[in-house]
C-alpha cells in the first residue's frame, strides 16, 4: 500500500485530503505543523509528501520539504500554497519537487500527479510493486 503524508494546518482542507486519499486506498498520515510532519515522516517513510507552504509553528512547508529531501530522498514532494507560486518555486529551486499547486487545488489534478508518482515508484522499484 502506498503511503502519503499530508502536512496542512487548515483543518477542513486536511480532512478532505485525508478522506480522499484513504478512499483511493492509500495509507495516510497527517500533520498540522511542520515539526510534526518531520517527526511523523521519520517513522512513517511516505512515498508522497503533500505539504502546504505556510504551516503553523516555526517550520514552513519549504522547510519540511528540505528535511525530507535530506532524510527521505525517495519521498516525492508536492508543495501547495494559497499564495502565488513564484516565491515558493524560487526558495525550493534546489529541491526535486514533483509539483507545485495553487489553492484551491483540484483533487483530480492532485490525484493525477500522485498516480504518476506511484507509477514511477513501481517502475523504479523494479518489482512491479510499490515500496512499503
Amino acid at each position: 500500500m502506498n503511503r502519503i503524508l499530508i502536512a496542512e494546518d487548515e483543518i477542513n482542507a486536511r480532512e478532505a485530503l485525508v478522506a480522499f486519499f484513504e478512499s483511493q486506498g492509500f495509507e495516510v498520515r497527517w500533520a498540522a505543523d511542520g515539526e510534526e510532519a518531520i517527526r511523523i515522516g521519520s517513522e512513517f517513510h511516505p512515498d508522497v509528501l503533500i505539504t502546504d507552504w505556510l504551516l503553523e509553528g516555526r517550520c514552513s512547508g519549504a522547510s519540511v520539504a528540505r528535511a525530507f529531501a535530506r532524510s527521505e530522498p525517495q519521498t516525492a514532494i508536492i508543495l501547495v500554497s494559497g499564495y502565488p507560486l513564484a516565491e515558493l518555486r524560487a526558495i525550493t529551486a534546489d529541491l526535486d519537487v514533483e509539483a507545485y499547486l495553487e489553492k484551491p487545488i483540484s483533487l483530480f489534478e492532485l490525484s493525477s500527479i500522485v498516480g504518476k508518482v506511484v507509477d514511477k515508484t513501481k517502475v523504479t522499484n523494479g518489482s512491479g510493486y510499490a515500496k512499503n
